[in-house]
């Protein structure tokens, strides 16, 4: 997907969005291919699906892609598309950036400045409530934030940094702090990085002779008090979200002294009604984006969090930590099965006379040594592959032969294994199928 297609509202007096919004950065040559016109004819036609009908249509993209729009025109009055969708010159806009993140609505400087804002809070709102942004409330479940305090929601944004026309669209928004003295660009988290990509690579379009700086990730909560921020002064710092402002103010208080807080960049922010806070937090930076303008009051003011004490811990909601960039559900749901027999998969009665009874798979059980942490699920391979006497199994060796040719490279000459009677088996298993050449194992 090349475009990006999200409705604003230009008159604040209407209670619906009145505009449509076409954003694109790829760089299509001298002209539009009509495949990739065809696919907006597609895009404009889900969109009518799904929202009003617009009165004003932004075209939005940058200056190096000034051609495009003739394409984009013509393709509507081609198409009728003009017409049924009351598209003139007097509602249509075209929009071109620069690498400043400035730029001009139908040549006009002035436009642009008045348009921007709607652009930008428009794009950020519209991924924040269609991507998955928001994690939560369940029934039956709460987050520990990294700042340890417990929600009923866990904010997440990498859910809306998927498609990259979205990721270069909030690269687009970060392109005015971009400066050319950046030499730093410190993400909170690995999971934001691209749209910090995102804004170099439109950098570097627009502006070739730009020096790219380095992206890197501090960590979070888990890591900014280890981590050496080099060059301060000349970096920027971008903060997924915040809510209690307790992130931007640690960062700030380590190094504030070398720069300002106006480098730090929170995407989303949205206020929480913090329960047992111990003092009140100054926050620090600016936001792009406040989420008490995009969601519903209801909705802000159901999400709670708790500093201690927490409630939704004594009314048995489970507890789920986040940790660094771990991969969250969208949503929980629970849902009773009884097992029948039905159910039983093909090969389960080949394998049944194996392992039921045998003692190879036991739940919360040590490995060996008493320092050993309970497993969940505890399999002990060891066992198994000596009952099956592995190396000597034809039928195990002809599949792992199979498996082998397909996977393993011919021209292998190490075998790295753990230091475990199994993998030292499967190793071993390996060597047969090299008979040409020396494999040596290591552990």
């Amino acid at each position: 997907m090349q475009f990006f297609l999200y409705p604003a509202k230009v008159n604040k007096s209407l209670n619906y969005n009145d505009s449509l919004v076409i954003f694109w950065t790829y760089q299509f040559g001298s002209s539009i291919p009509p495949k990739y016109l065809h696919d907006l004819r597609d895009l404009i036609k889900d969109y009518l699906n799904n929202h009003l009908p617009f009165d004003n249509i932004f075209l939005v993209t940058h200056n190096k892609n000034w051609n495009h729009f003739k394409d984009i025109t013509g393709f509507f009055e081609e198409y009728n598309l003009a017409y049924s969708l009351k598209i003139s010159d007097t509602n249509i806009y075209k929009v071109l950036f620069n690498d400043l993140g400035l730029g001009t609505v139908n040549d006009d400087e002035t436009k642009f400045k008045q348009y921007q804002d709607i652009i930008i809070f428009s794009g950020l709102s519209f991924l924040f409530n269609n991507r998955g942004a928001m994690v939560g409330p369940t029934d039956h479940i709460h987050y520990i934030l990294p700042s340890r305090n417990h929600s009923n929601v866990f904010i997440r944004i990498a859910n809306i940094l998927k498609r990259g026309v979205e990721i270069n669209f909030v690269g687009f928004v970060l392109l005015k702090y971009l400066t050319n003295n950046i030499k730093n660009i410190y993400c909170d988290t690995s999971s934001i990085t691209s749209a910090a990509q995102a804004a170099v690579n439109l950098k570097l379009i627009l502006d070739p002779i730009f020096v790219a700086p380095n992206i890197d990730s501090f960590g979070s909560y888990y890591g900014i008090d280890n981590y050496n921020f080099i060059d301060p002064s000349n970096s920027i710092f971008l903060i997924s979200v915040s809510s209690d402002g307790r992130l931007s103010s640690k960062l700030f208080n380590k190094i504030g002294l070398q720069t300002s807080d106006d480098n730090i960049i929170i995407m989303y922010k949205y206020p929480s009604n913090i329960s047992g806070s111990i003092s009140p937090i100054q926050s620090k930076g600016r936001a792009l984006c406040y989420l008490n303008e995009i969601i519903a009051a209801d909705v802000i003011d159901s999400i709670i969090t708790f500093e201690s004490d927490c409630k939704l811990c004594s009314s048995n909601s489970t507890p789920v930590e986040i940790i660094g960039d771990e991969f969250m559900t969208e949503k929980e749901e629970t849902i009773s099965i009884l097992l029948k027999e039905e159910y039983l998969p093909i090969w389960f009665s080949n394998v049944a006379s194996i392992l039921i009874g045998k003692k190879y798979i036991v739940c919360h059980r040590l490995k060996r040594k008493t320092q050993d942490s309970i497993r969940e699920i505890y399999l002990d391979i060891d066992a198994l592959f000596r009952q099956l006497n592995l190396k000597k199994n034809k039928y195990f060796n002809k599949l792992f032969q199979k498996y082998l040719i397909q996977r393993v490279s011919a021209s292998l000459k190490i075998i790295i294994y753990l230091d475990d009677t199994a993998s030292k088996t499967i190793a071993e298993c390996n060597t047969p199928h090299f008979l040409d050449q020396k494999v040596y194992l290591l552990s």
